[in-house]
């Protein structure tokens, strides 16, 4: 499955978490709730400071986590650059699974999602399947080489 990459771009997102539903929720969506939660308490049962700075730690943490995530996954991509990689991935219109196999010519990033470009065609470096270096291969075929010299 090609991927096209009009409109990649470096570009990235703080303070935004993602969720497995596919909405997102900013740091100001969260100071929005956290006011709206301020406004609608009772007078009787208010929330405490100690709850609100709990939150605010909770979400501030998540975000960091959710940058650490999107940092890890850019390592990962920029270090297939010059391997040989399989990549497996399922056309979710059809359920059909494509695998493609080559070399990893250039790494984008678009949203915090790493995109390798394998003989022209753009794919997720999360749907990476195998990995072969070509300096492991190469220092094989080296050794072979030797050994066969040094026999004979």
């Amino acid at each position: 499955m090609s991927i096209s990459t009009s409109g990649i771009t470096n570009t990235t997102s703080s303070n935004t978490v993602q969720t497995d539903d596919s909405t997102s929720l900013s740091m100001t969506d969260f100071f929005e709730l956290l006011c709206a939660e301020l406004q609608n308490q009772s007078m009787l049962d208010p929330v405490s400071n100690s709850e609100f700075i709990g939150q605010m730690a909770q979400f501030s943490t998540l975000t960091k986590i959710e940058e650490l995530t999107a940092a890890n996954q850019m390592s990962y991509a920029v270090s297939l650059l010059g391997k040989s990689v399989t990549v497996s991935s399922t056309d979710e219109t059809t359920g059909d699974t494509q695998t493609a196999t080559g070399t990893v010519d250039n790494v984008a990033f678009s949203d915090n999602v790493a995109y390798i470009e394998i003989d022209g065609g753009y794919y997720l470096a999360s749907d990476v399947i195998e990995v072969e270096s070509s300096d492991t291969t190469e220092t094989q075929s080296s050794d072979t080489t030797e050994t066969q010299s040094s026999a004979g």
